[in-house]
Protein backbone atom coordinates (compact mmCIF):
# COMPACT_ATOMS: atom_id res chain seq x y z
CA UNK A 1 0.00 0.00 0.00
CA UNK A 2 2.83 2.31 0.72
CA UNK A 3 5.02 1.86 -2.15
CA UNK A 4 7.71 0.04 -0.59
CA UNK A 5 9.88 -2.61 -2.52
CA UNK A 6 12.78 -2.71 -0.42
CA UNK A 7 14.03 -2.27 3.78
CA UNK A 8 17.20 -0.47 4.59
CA UNK A 9 17.16 -1.28 7.89
CA UNK A 10 15.36 -3.71 9.68
CA UNK A 11 15.51 -3.80 13.25
CA UNK A 12 15.09 -6.62 15.43
CA UNK A 13 15.02 -5.55 18.76
CA UNK A 14 15.26 -8.75 20.53
CA UNK A 15 14.51 -12.19 19.22
CA UNK A 16 11.29 -12.92 21.34
CA UNK A 17 8.71 -14.58 18.98
CA UNK A 18 6.51 -11.73 18.99
CA UNK A 19 9.18 -9.42 17.92
CA UNK A 20 10.43 -11.79 15.47
CA UNK A 21 7.76 -13.81 13.79
CA UNK A 22 6.76 -11.24 11.53
CA UNK A 23 10.10 -10.79 9.80
CA UNK A 24 10.10 -14.58 8.22
CA UNK A 25 6.66 -12.94 6.20
CA UNK A 26 8.33 -9.69 5.98
CA UNK A 27 11.88 -10.73 4.66
CA UNK A 28 10.35 -13.21 2.21
CA UNK A 29 8.09 -10.50 0.50
CA UNK A 30 10.80 -7.37 0.54
CA UNK A 31 14.51 -7.44 0.02
CA UNK A 32 16.36 -5.50 2.83
CA UNK A 33 19.93 -4.24 3.17
CA UNK A 34 20.69 -5.34 6.49
CA UNK A 35 18.89 -6.77 9.59
CA UNK A 36 20.60 -4.88 12.96
CA UNK A 37 20.29 -7.03 16.02
CA UNK A 38 21.24 -7.00 19.44
CA UNK A 39 22.76 -10.37 19.26
CA UNK A 40 21.74 -11.97 22.48
CA UNK A 41 23.87 -13.45 24.64
CA UNK A 42 21.63 -15.74 25.01
CA UNK A 43 21.25 -19.39 23.05
CA UNK A 44 17.87 -20.91 21.73
CA UNK A 45 16.79 -22.64 19.08
CA UNK A 46 14.58 -20.33 18.06
CA UNK A 47 16.75 -17.33 18.00
CA UNK A 48 19.29 -19.99 16.16
CA UNK A 49 17.25 -20.75 13.37
CA UNK A 50 16.49 -16.74 13.10
CA UNK A 51 19.61 -16.10 12.92
CA UNK A 52 19.51 -19.25 10.00
CA UNK A 53 16.85 -18.04 8.41
CA UNK A 54 18.38 -13.85 7.87
CA UNK A 55 21.46 -16.10 6.72
CA UNK A 56 19.88 -17.49 4.32
CA UNK A 57 18.09 -14.74 2.84
CA UNK A 58 21.95 -13.31 2.32
CA UNK A 59 21.24 -10.35 4.46
CA UNK A 60 24.31 -8.95 6.96
CA UNK A 61 23.58 -8.80 10.53
CA UNK A 62 24.69 -5.90 12.32
CA UNK A 63 24.79 -5.93 16.02
CA UNK A 64 22.74 -3.41 17.50
CA UNK A 65 23.82 -1.68 20.28
CA UNK A 66 24.35 1.93 22.51
CA UNK A 67 26.56 4.19 20.30
CA UNK A 68 25.08 3.12 17.23
CA UNK A 69 23.81 5.90 14.91
CA UNK A 70 22.87 6.13 10.99
CA UNK A 71 20.89 7.94 9.04
CA UNK A 72 17.35 6.61 7.30
CA UNK A 73 17.73 9.50 4.59
CA UNK A 74 19.46 12.96 4.67
CA UNK A 75 18.21 14.77 8.14
CA UNK A 76 16.26 11.83 9.60
CA UNK A 77 18.89 10.07 12.10
CA UNK A 78 18.73 6.98 14.24
CA UNK A 79 20.90 6.60 17.20
CA UNK A 80 21.03 3.37 19.55
CA UNK A 81 20.95 4.24 23.20
CA UNK A 82 20.17 0.44 24.21
CA UNK A 83 21.73 -1.87 24.77
CA UNK A 84 24.24 -0.20 26.93
CA UNK A 85 25.71 -4.24 27.88
CA UNK A 86 24.71 -7.07 27.10
CA UNK A 87 22.17 -9.20 29.30
CA UNK A 88 22.96 -12.72 29.89
CA UNK A 89 19.67 -13.87 31.19
CA UNK A 90 17.03 -11.93 29.97
CA UNK A 91 15.96 -10.99 26.44
CA UNK A 92 14.09 -8.21 26.99
CA UNK A 93 16.92 -6.08 28.49
CA UNK A 94 18.81 -7.02 25.62
CA UNK A 95 16.06 -4.72 23.72
CA UNK A 96 17.18 -1.93 20.87
CA UNK A 97 16.55 1.58 22.00
CA UNK A 98 16.15 3.66 19.24
CA UNK A 99 16.01 7.34 19.51
CA UNK A 100 15.15 9.37 15.91
CA UNK A 101 15.14 12.35 15.34
CA UNK A 102 13.48 14.39 12.04
CA UNK A 103 13.85 17.55 11.84
CA UNK A 104 12.99 19.32 15.41
CA UNK A 105 10.47 16.21 16.24
CA UNK A 106 12.23 13.42 18.01
CA UNK A 107 10.90 9.63 18.51
CA UNK A 108 11.60 7.51 21.82
CA UNK A 109 11.66 3.70 20.73
CA UNK A 110 11.47 1.77 23.80
CA UNK A 111 11.17 -2.02 22.72
CA UNK A 112 10.75 -4.52 25.42
CA UNK A 113 13.32 -2.50 27.96
CA UNK A 114 12.34 -3.31 31.58
CA UNK A 115 13.47 -1.47 34.32
CA UNK A 116 16.69 -3.07 34.82
CA UNK A 117 17.77 -1.78 31.20
CA UNK A 118 15.97 1.53 31.43
CA UNK A 119 18.16 2.40 34.65
CA UNK A 120 21.37 1.72 32.43
CA UNK A 121 20.70 3.79 29.65
CA UNK A 122 19.89 6.53 32.04
CA UNK A 123 22.97 6.11 33.79
CA UNK A 124 24.75 5.98 30.50
CA UNK A 125 24.19 10.18 30.04
CA UNK A 126 22.50 9.71 26.77
CA UNK A 127 19.71 12.07 25.59
CA UNK A 128 16.61 10.43 26.04
CA UNK A 129 14.50 13.71 25.31
CA UNK A 130 11.80 12.84 22.84
CA UNK A 131 8.07 14.06 21.72
CA UNK A 132 7.13 10.72 21.72
CA UNK A 133 7.50 7.35 23.61
CA UNK A 134 6.84 3.34 22.67
CA UNK A 135 5.72 2.98 26.32
CA UNK A 136 8.56 -0.46 27.20
CA UNK A 137 6.87 -4.26 27.05
CA UNK A 138 3.66 -3.37 25.96
CA UNK A 139 3.13 -1.14 29.22
CA UNK A 140 3.28 -3.65 31.44
CA UNK A 141 4.96 -2.75 34.87
CA UNK A 142 8.09 -4.23 34.57
CA UNK A 143 8.77 -1.07 32.65
CA UNK A 144 8.46 3.03 32.20
CA UNK A 145 9.66 4.21 35.79
CA UNK A 146 8.79 7.63 36.60
CA UNK A 147 12.72 8.54 36.45
CA UNK A 148 12.97 7.38 32.83
CA UNK A 149 9.14 9.38 32.31
CA UNK A 150 10.98 12.70 33.76
CA UNK A 151 14.64 11.95 31.39
CA UNK A 152 12.17 11.66 28.43
CA UNK A 153 9.57 14.80 28.92
CA UNK A 154 7.54 13.40 25.94
CA UNK A 155 4.59 14.89 24.59
CA UNK A 156 3.01 11.89 23.89
CA UNK A 157 3.07 8.05 24.56
CA UNK A 158 1.91 4.93 22.23
CA UNK A 159 1.62 1.65 23.63
CA UNK A 160 1.10 -1.33 21.24
CA UNK A 161 -0.41 -4.20 23.49
CA UNK A 162 -3.58 -6.31 22.53
CA UNK A 163 -5.90 -6.61 25.24
CA UNK A 164 -6.59 -9.01 28.28
CA UNK A 165 -7.49 -11.53 25.58
CA UNK A 166 -3.52 -12.40 24.72
CA UNK A 167 -0.28 -13.04 27.11
CA UNK A 168 1.54 -9.88 28.07
CA UNK A 169 -1.97 -8.09 26.27
CA UNK A 170 -3.40 -5.49 28.89
CA UNK A 171 -1.40 -3.20 30.16
CA UNK A 172 -0.49 -2.36 33.41
CA UNK A 173 -2.83 0.00 35.56
CA UNK A 174 0.00 1.52 37.38
CA UNK A 175 1.51 2.40 34.02
CA UNK A 176 -1.43 4.15 32.65
CA UNK A 177 -1.80 6.23 35.87
CA UNK A 178 1.71 7.19 35.31
CA UNK A 179 1.48 8.43 32.88
CA UNK A 180 -1.85 10.13 33.25
CA UNK A 181 -0.09 11.63 36.64
CA UNK A 182 2.79 13.22 34.03
CA UNK A 183 -0.36 14.58 31.99
CA UNK A 184 1.08 12.30 28.91
CA UNK A 185 -1.83 11.30 26.04
CA UNK A 186 -1.70 7.79 25.57
CA UNK A 187 -2.50 5.72 22.59
CA UNK A 188 -3.20 2.07 22.53
CA UNK A 189 -3.68 -0.30 20.04
CA UNK A 190 -5.99 -2.23 21.99
CA UNK A 191 -8.26 1.11 22.24
CA UNK A 192 -7.17 2.91 19.34
CA UNK A 193 -6.32 -0.07 16.70
CA UNK A 194 -3.34 1.17 14.33
CA UNK A 195 -1.46 4.22 15.41
CA UNK A 196 0.08 6.48 12.88
CA UNK A 197 2.68 8.65 13.35
CA UNK A 198 3.59 11.17 10.78
CA UNK A 199 6.08 14.50 11.11
CA UNK A 200 7.24 17.54 8.56
CA UNK A 201 10.06 17.95 11.23
CA UNK A 202 7.81 20.32 12.95
CA UNK A 203 5.13 19.10 13.69
CA UNK A 204 3.19 15.80 15.26
CA UNK A 205 0.08 14.14 13.40
CA UNK A 206 -1.34 11.31 15.57
CA UNK A 207 -3.95 9.46 13.69
CA UNK A 208 -6.22 6.09 14.87
CA UNK A 209 -7.76 3.80 13.47
CA UNK A 210 -10.41 4.47 16.34
CA UNK A 211 -11.59 0.72 17.38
Amino acid sequence: RLGVAEIEHVIATHPHNDHIDGLYYLLNIFSAQRVIDPLAPIDRKEIRDYMKFVASKGIPIIEGHAGLSFELSPGIAVDLVGPVKPCNFRLNDNSIVAKVTFGETKFLFMADAEITEEQSILTSGADLSADVIQIGHHGLYTSTSQELLDSVQPSFAVISCAGKERPFGRCSKSVIKRLDANNIPVFRTDLHGDIVITSDGVNIQVETAGL
